[in-house]
C-alpha cells in the first residue's frame, strides 16, 4: 500500500505536485458543474442558457462556459467566476497536508490560494500570462503556479481558463505549456485531485506526455467507485503506458473522497514535512542505516569510561558477552574469551576476574575449560519469560491504542503484532534513534526522526492486513515514537539499552553482519603518507599501519597504491637522507627537523629513526632495513615498488589497470581541475602532481566499483581510497564516498571478527534481562547526548567558519544572520549541516567564477572588438589621409596646367 517510491521522492525535496480542483472542492468551493451552473444562474432570466445547461449535463463544460461568454462576455465569466472563488477562504485537510510536503514547486489548475494558505511556511503564488512565466525555471522553489490562472491575481499576471477558446489557446501548445513540459521533464511529478475523467488531468497528460521511463514513473492518486474492477485495471494500465503515470487508486462513494484523506495520513509519517524546523529550509530523508548507526555508536560509546565508577555495571555489560560467549563455544578457554574482546578497550585482566566472578556465582563451571552450568541454563528460562512478559505488557498497551477503531479481533490482533514486532527490530537495529526520540522534548525533532524510523515499517506490517488495518498500524507506530505512553517507553528504553550495551561489548549483529566476503572483494588504494606510515618504523603510526595492513592481507583484500604516490613516497625518503648527509645525523638541523620546528614540516623517517635509533648504528642503515637496498638513490622507484611487494602491495600506472580506455585520461583533466579548485579554495593546494593522483584514485576506485576497472591481480568489486583526506567525496558525477579514513577502516576489520548471530541475540536478551532487574541505566540522557556531542566538534568548528567567512553566499538561502539559522538545532545534526553549508557555498562560489569568467571572455571580447575598431579607425584616417593627398595633388597639377596655358597664350 505505501510505495517506498513515492516517499523518496517526496522526501528528496525534488517532486512537483500538480493539484486538481477535487481538492478545493472538499473546503467548499463548487465542483466544476456547480461553478458552472452558479455562474447560469447569475446571467439572469433574460439570458437562455438552456443549450449550455445541456452541454453541462454532457460534461461539455468548457463549451458549456463558452457559450454563457456569448451570451455575455468572456470578461463578465471571468469576473464572476473570481467573485465566486474568493469567497471562500478557509483550506481544508487536503490542503494543509499537501502543503506541508516537502515539494519543489506545486502546479494547480485552481484558481484558488488555498494551498498558499495553508503552508506554514511561504509559497509563492505564480501567475500564467505575461513576466509571470519567466518565473519559472528548474531552480525555482516554493511556489504555486496556477497554469490556469488565480482568482486573486491580477490580469496583467493571471488569464482564467475557463472557455473551450481559453483551452484552445492553451493545449495543446503555447508558452505556458512548454514551461509545463520543460518542468515535468526535469522533475517526477504526483497528481492529486483529479477525477475518473477529468478533462483538466487529460489536458494536462497530453501536454506533459511520457517524459521519463518505465522506470521512474510519476504518481497520481485517483479515485474509483470501484478500485479493483476490470474497467479500473484498463484505466490505470492505459495512464501507466500512455503517460507513465504509476496509479494509486482508493476507493470513493459518489462524491465522497474520504480514502484518500486516509491515504495521505498513511505517506504522512513517512515524509520530512515543510513546517517541521531544525534551521535549514530544505533537508533529505534522514537515516539510522543500521550499519552506519551501529558503527558510529561502536566508535563514540566507550565501555572504559562509561564503567569505570561503577563495577556493577561492568561486570553486567562483561558477564554477559562472557556468557554468550562460553554458550556458544562450550569447552573454550580463558583465553579464547579474551580474544573475543576490542583489545582497545577491555584488558584480559579484567575479563579473566569476570570470568571468575561468573564461576564463583554458578553461571559458570570451575576449570581451564569453560562450560554454562545447569543453573543458568535454567535461569535462561527465566530471563526469555521475563522478556516476553515486558513484551506482553508492550502488546497490551497498542491493543489499548485500538480501542473503539471499529477493526474485528482478527485484525487487532494482526495490527498489534506487526506493530510489536517492528519495534522489536527498530530498537535491536535503530535503537540509536528510538533512545534520541525517547530522550528529546522537541516535538520537531522527534517528528523529523520519526521519518527515518518508520521507513522500514511497510516490511512488517502482515499480509493479512486490510486497508483500515495498514492506516491504523502506521498511526499508532507514529504516535509512540513521537509521544509514547509511559508503559512503552520503559519497555522500548530497556531495549534501546540493551542495544548500547551490545555496541558497548562488540556483540552486535549489524556490525557482524557487514561481509568478511567484502572485504576480500574489495581493493584498497593506498595514501603516500599510510605507506610512509607503514614503511617508516618508529613513527607514530608505524605499528597502527603495519596491524592494518596485515589484517587486510589476512582478509586476502587487493591492496595497491599510484605510481604518482610513490613519487611522493620518494622524495620524502631522499629529503630525510639529503638533509642527514648534508648536516650529520646528530646536527642542530637535524634536530630542528626531527622536532618539526621552524619551517621544516614533519618526516616520518627521520622522526621514526629518532624514535628507535638504538636499533641502528645509523641512518643509512635505518632505510635499508625499512625501504631495501639501492643503486643510486634511497628511495628510487624500484626499491620502493619491491619493498612494498612484501606487503602484496601493488603500484600500477594509471592506464595499467584491466579495463582501463584512453577517455579515462580526458575525465582526469576535468576532475582534478574540480579537486584544484576545492583545494585552492580551501589553502591546501600544494601542486599540480596531488590533485592529478587524487583525480586518478578518484576514477579508479570509482570504475572499479561499476565494474569498468580491475586490478591486475586478484579480484575487486568495490573499492575504497584509504587516506586523511575528504576532499575527493562527493566529486561530481562519482558514486558514493570515495575515502575511507584508516581509523574506520580499522574498526570495520575489528567488527568482523565475529561473532553469530545467536551470539548477539544472546547478548542482547542478557543484558535486558540484568538491566531490567539491576534498574542500572549505564546510557542516560544526559550521556546520550554529551557522548554523541563529541564527534560534532570538527564539524561545529567548520560551521562557524564557513557561516563567519562565507556569509555573502548564504544570505539568500539561510536569511540575514546565517548563524541563528542553526541555534535550536540539534547538535547531532550539525555535520550533516556543515556538509550542506560548504556544498552551498561551494555551489555559490562555482557559479561566482563561472559568472566572472563569463565576465572575462565578454571583456576580451569587446577588448577584441575595440582593437578592431581601433585598427579599422586607424585604417579609414590613412585612407582618408591618402584620399586628401591624391586630391590635394590633382588640385595642384590642375592649377599647374591653368598656369601655363597661360604662360603659353
Amino acid at each position: 500500500m505505501i510505495s517506498k517510491d513515492l516517499v523518496n521522492i517526496l522526501n528528496s525535496g525534488d517532486a512537483v505536485t500538480i493539484v486538481g480542483s477535487g481538492i478545493s472542492a472538499n473546503a467548499g468551493l463548487p465542483t466544476w458543474s456547480e461553478l458552472f451552473t452558479n455562474v447560469a444562474d447569475l446571467l439572469g432570466p433574460d439570458k437562455d442558457t438552456s443549450y449550455a445547461r445541456q452541454q453541462a449535463k454532457k460534461y461539455k463544460l468548457p463549451q458549456a462556459f463558452e457559450t454563457l461568454s456569448k451570451l455575455s462576455s468572456r470578461e463578465y465569466i471571468y469576473g464572476q467566476v473570481s467573485n465566486i472563488i474568493n469567497k471562500s477562504q478557509t483550506p481544508c485537510d487536503y490542503h494543509n497536508q499537501l502543503a506541508d510536503w516537502p515539494c519543489k514547486m506545486y502546479v494547480t489548475t485552481n484558481y484558488d490560494s488555498l494551498l498558499e494558505s495553508a503552508s506554514k511556511l511561504p509559497l509563492t503564488k505564480v501567475g500564467n500570462r505575461g513576466n509571470e512565466l519567466r518565473k519559472i525555471s528548474g531552480g525555482t522553489r516554493d511556489i504555486v503556479w496556477h497554469i490556469h490562472g488565480c482568482s486573486s491575481l491580477h490580469t496583467d499576471y493571471s488569464q482564467l481558463v475557463v472557455t473551450q477558446s481559453d483551452y484552445d489557446d492553451y493545449y495543446p501548445s503555447s508558452n505556458a505549456i512548454e514551461k509545463l513540459k520543460a518542468i515535468t521533464s526535469m522533475h517526477r511529478c504526483i497528481y492529486v485531485g483529479f477525477g475518473f475523467n477529468d478533462a483538466d488531468l487529460i489536458h494536462v497528460l497530453q501536454a506533459v506526455g511520457r517524459h521519463s521511463n518505465s522506470g521512474v514513473p510519476s504518481y497520481a492518486f485517483l479515485g474509483y467507485e470501484k478500485p479493483f474492477s476490470a474497467e479500473a485495471y484498463d484505466h490505470q494500465n492505459d495512464l501507466k503506458a500512455r503517460y507513465n503515470v504509476e496509479v494509486l487508486p482508493y476507493a470513493k462513494n459518489g462524491s465522497d473522497h474520504s480514502k484518500l484523506q486516509d491515504i495521505l495520513n498513511a505517506y504522512k509519517p513517512f515524509v520530512v514535512r515543510r513546517s517541521i524546523s531544525l534551521g535549514k529550509r530544505t533537508r533529505a530523508t534522514p537515516t539510522y542505516d543500521p550499519t552506519v548507526s551501529s558503527l558510529k555508536i561502536h566508535n563514540c560509546l566507550d565501555i572504559g569510561e562509561l564503567t569505570k565508577n561503577n563495577h556493577d555495571l561492568r561486570t553486567i555489560l562483561i558477564g554477559a558477552k562472557i556468557l554468550s560467549f562460553v554458550r556458544e563455544h562450550p569447552g573454550c578457554t580463558a583465553e579464547d574469551v579474551c580474544k573475543s574482546f576490542d583489545p582497545k578497550q577491555d584488558e584480559d585482566a579484567i575479563i579473566s576476574a569476570c570470568i571468575e566472578m561468573l564461576q564463583t556465582k554458578g553461571d559458570i563451571c570451575e576449570g581451564k575449560n569453560l562450560n554454562i552450568t545447569p543453573a543458568y541454563e535454567e535461569k535462561t528460562t527465566d530471563i526469555n519469560a521475563f522478556i516476553e512478559l515486558e513484551r506482553d505488557k508492550f502488546k497490551t498497551s497498542l491493543s489499548s491504542r485500538l480501542m473503539g477503531s471499529g477493526l474485528n479481533a482478527e485484525t487487532e490482533l494482526a495490527v498489534v503484532n506487526s506493530v510489536a514486532s517492528f519495534f522489536d527490530a527498530l530498537c535491536r537495529e535503530r535503537g540509536l534513534g528510538v533512545a534520541q526520540n525517547l530522550a528529546t522534548t522537541i516535538e520537531d525533532q522527534a517528528a523529523y526522526r520519526c521519518v527515518a524510523l518508520m521507513q522500514e515499517l511497510p516490511e512488517y506490517l502482515a499480509k493479512s492486513l486490510d486497508h483500515d488495518g495498514i492506516i491504523k498500524a502506521i498511526s499508532i507506530s507514529s504516535e509512540i515514537l513521537t509521544n509514547p505512553h509511559e508503559s512503552e517507553s520503559i519497555y522500548l528504553g530497556l531495549l534501546c539499552q540493551a542495544y548500547f550495551g551490545q555496541h558497548l561489548v562488540g556483540s552486535s549483529s549489524t556490525i557482524n553482519k557487514v561481509d568478511i566476503g567484502l572485504l576480500s572483494n574489495s581493493c584498497f588504494i593506498l595514501d603516500a603518507s599510510v605507506i610512509i606510515n607503514l614503511l617508516a618504523e618508529g613513527c607514530k603510526e608505524h605499528k597502527f599501519t603495519k596491524a592494518l595492513v596485515n589484517d587486510l592481507i589476512g582478509h586476502e583484500s587487493v591492496i595497491a597504491t599510484m605510481d604518482l604516490f610513490i613519487n611522493e613516497i620518494v622524495e620524502h625518503v631522499e629529503w630525510a637522507y639529503n638533509l642527514v648527509d648534508r648536516h650529520g645525523e646528530n646536527s642542530p638541523t637535524v634536530i630542528d627537523a626531527c622536532r618539526c620546528t621552524g619551517s621544516f614540516r614533519p618526516n616520518e623517517f627521520l622522526i621514526g629513526y629518532h624514535n628507535c635509533q638504538h636499533s641502528y648504528s645509523s641512518f643509512k642503515s635505518y632505510l635499508e632495513k625499512n625501504i631495501g637496498a639501492f643503486q643510486n638513490s634511497y628511495g628510487n622507484h624500484e626499491v620502493v615498488i619491491n619493498r612494498l611487494k612484501d606487503f602484496n602491495i601493488s603500484s600500477p600506472r594509471f592506464d595499467g589497470w584491466l579495463g582501463f580506455t584512453d577517455d579515462l585520461f580526458a575525465d582526469r583533466v576535468e576532475i582534478q581541475k574540480e579537486i584544484g579548485f576545492r583545494r585552492e579554495n580551501q589553502a591546501t593546494f600544494k601542486h599540480d602532481r596531488q590533485t592529478k593522483a587524487e583525480a586518478e584514485v578518484s576514477i579508479i576506485v570509482d570504475k572499479i566499483r561499476r565494474g569498468d576497472l580491475k586490478p591486475t591481480s586478484g579480484k575487486a568489486t568495490d573499492a575504497f581510497f584509504v587516506s586523511s583526506t575528504r576532499i575527493v567525496n562527493n566529486l561530481p558525477g562519482l558514486t558514493r564516498k570515495i575515502c575511507l579514513l584508516p581509523v574506520g577502516l580499522s574498526q570495520w576489520l575489528w567488527s568482523t571478527k565475529a561473532h553469530s548471530r545467536e551470539h548477539a541475540a544472546y547478548v542482547f536478551d542478557q543484558l535486558v534481562y540484568e538491566l531490567a532487574i539491576s534498574g542500572i541505566k549505564f546510557v542516560n540522557e544526559e550521556l546520550l547526548n554529551r557522548r554523541f556531542s563529541g564527534v560534532i566538534e570538527a564539524a561545529e568548528v567548520d560551521l562557524k567558519i564557513v557561516l563567519d567567512e562565507r556569509r555573502e553566499y548564504l544570505v539568500e538561502k539561510y536569511g540575514p544572520n546565517p548563524n541563528s539559522a542553526f541555534l535550536q538545532a540539534n547538535r547531532l545534526d550539525l555535520p550533516r549541516f556543515a556538509e550542506e553549508v560548504k556544498r552551498e557555498v561551494l555551489n555559490k562560489m562555482e557559479l561566482e567564477v563561472k559568472k566572472s569568467r563569463e565576465r572575462e571572455l565578454e571583456a576580451r571580447t569587446a577588448a577584441r572588438i575595440s582593437e578592431k575598431d581601433r585598427r579599422d579607425h586607424e585604417r579609414l584616417k590613412r585612407t582618408e589621409k591618402k584620399r586628401k593627398e591624391k586630391k590635394l595633388k590633382k588640385s595642384r597639377a590642375l592649377q599647374s596646367a591653368k598656369k601655363k596655358r597661360k604662360r603659353n597664350r
